[in-house]
């Protein structure tokens, strides 16, 4: 059925990041992760072939899962048309769960129960996705703590600091506020930063809130965890092959990164993927479906089944035959899943997770070696570490945010005249290139994002890509500060005449 096909689709997601069994639909998580990876040793136009096949054989064969879908425990992964739906159902559902924990342990009034909805809570850091914030606001939570983020040298980015949430914890709750739910972020979308998940989730443990994991733009990171080292790339020139060629240091921040974050996740309530929203080259489909993993689907279920009564209570209502146990979990109608589910499926038939893992490390370690070559430039600032999340970030050094950003453009503008270069005899750089502004912390960054696989089918980005992408940035830089050295030596010669 199409319910079970969503199903296997979100497990089969779960399996590629490495997710607590917990978050499966099928509690059988080994046999997820077999199932997974088959051996797929045909050639492209075969795999394309077979695909079609195999989608209706998967549609069509009954899957028994014993979950979340079947008996009303456990988890699973809900599959949402967009970021916002995902959220909109995960504050509401942490919502009826705080009313639920406020009851329990209080004899109150009708009246006291509706006041209860003006003291919630969110917390957040400064680097959560803005996105969660809005769809508080649209459900009517009033208040938002946003805790400020402060530079760790420790990781080299701004995480949330677990004192200042328990400052804001006790502070809120010594004024008759509650707490609703608590945001940790693994890969902010400006500046890639992790906080200090395992803490976080031991403290909401500890207190009995919700705790959410926002992993919504870079979480797809985690399947990197299927690859072991990087000699899948062997034998490739320029290649990022070599043990030696890593930053060890970076290299020892991820891994204590995905440490964190599957210790984070044996506590967590939820986590939050999208699933075409990351840099780097993982799900490449091009869509707007979100990934909403739930440690316990039956408090969604109560939460929605609530909502559809009101509905049918207060209005026309269609009579939909066949609606899944899944089609309940949603906001939209379940016709509208239908596309997207299969889109989905096709997608990820062809994946082998160690292949996909191996793409990602090395995506990650090209990144690396642009983070080291910029750093040893000497102009910039790249003290942010974001380059295994798929983008670098930095600045110049010594000059103002408005010359960082006249630096761009020049760089966009040299970039785009590459394949003049090219015609002349240059080195044209044949990977698609993003570039945009960030402002962290009052302070304006270039943030750089690389997507493999240009015309001639070269599917990794290497040494030599690299090298060509920053002899085009020394080149705009080159000519950015030119000009502002003869005006300051012009303005120089006339003071002194």
């Amino acid at each position: 059925s199409l319910s079970s096909l969503e199903k296997e689709v979100a497990d089969t997601v779960a399996a590629l990041l490495h997710l607590p069994a917990r978050f499966f639909w099928v509690r059988r998580a080994e046999a997820v992760m077999k199932k997974a990876e088959p051996c797929m040793t045909h050639s492209s136009t075969e795999l394309h072939s077979v695909s079609s096949a195999a989608l209706i054989s998967a549609v069509e064969r009954p899957l028994s899962y014993v979950g979340a879908g079947s008996d009303g425990a456990g988890g699973g992964g809900l599959l949402h048309s967009t970021s916002l739906e995902s959220l909109i159902v995960l504050l509401t559902t942490a919502r009826a769960q705080a009313y639920a924990r406020y009851l329990s342990a209080h004899f109150s009034s009708p009246e006291e129960e509706a006041r209860l909805s003006q003291r919630l809570v969110l917390y957040c850091s400064d680097q959560c996705q803005p996105l969660l914030k809005k769809a508080a606001r649209c459900i009517g939570i009033q208040h938002i703590r946003v805790l400020k983020t402060v530079y760790s040298p420790h990781v080299h980015n701004y995480p949330m600091q677990p004192d200042m949430l328990k400052a804001s914890l006790a502070e809120d709750v010594v004024n008759g506020l509650y707490p609703l739910l608590v945001c940790g972020v693994f890969g902010a979308r400006t500046t890639g930063a992790v906080d200090l998940l395992e803490e976080l989730a031991e403290l909401c443990h500890r207190v009995k809130v919700w705790f959410h994991i926002d992993a919504s733009h870079s979480g797809l990171a985690l399947a990197a965890s299927a690859a072991n080292g990087f000699r899948d790339g062997a034998g490739q020139p320029g290649g990022f092959t070599s043990v030696e060629e890593k930053d060890a240091a970076a290299e020892r921040m991820w891994e204590q990164c995905t440490l964190t974050f599957h210790r984070a996740a044996l506590l967590a309530d939820s986590i939050h993927f999208g699933v075409s929203t990351s840099f780097l080259p993982t799900l490449s489909a091009n869509i707007s479906a979100s990934l909403l993993y739930v440690a316990d689907v039956a408090k969604v279920k109560v939460t929605m089944r609530g909502m559809d009564a009101e509905d049918e209570a207060g209005g026309n209502t269609w009579c939909t035959p066949g609606v899944t146990d899944v089609s309940s979990l949603r906001l939209d109608a379940p016709e509208m899943r239908s596309n997207e589910i299969f889109r989905l499926a096709l997608m990820l038939m062809p994946c082998h997770h160690a292949s996909v893992g191996s793409a990602v490390r090395a995506h990650q370690a090209a990144l690396r070696y642009l983070e080291q070559r910029l750093r040893a430039d000497g102009r910039f600032d790249c003290s942010l570490h974001a380059s295994c999340f798929g983008m670098v970030l930095f600045r110049w050094l010594t000059l103002a945010d408005e010359e960082t950003a006249g630096l761009m453009q020049r760089w966009s503008d040299v970039l785009a005249s590459s394949s003049a270069m090219n015609e002349a005899g240059g080195r044209c750089y044949p990977h698609r290139v993003s570039l945009g502004l960030t402002r962290v912390q009052r302070r304006v960054y270039i943030c750089v994002a690389l997507a493999a696989g240009g015309d001639d089918g070269d599917t990794c980005v290497s040494r030599c890509d690299v090298d060509a992408l920053v002899d085009l940035l020394k080149t705009a830089a080159d000519e950015w500060s030119d000009p502002s050295s003869s005006v300051t030596a012009a303005i120089t010669s006339k003071a002194t005449t």
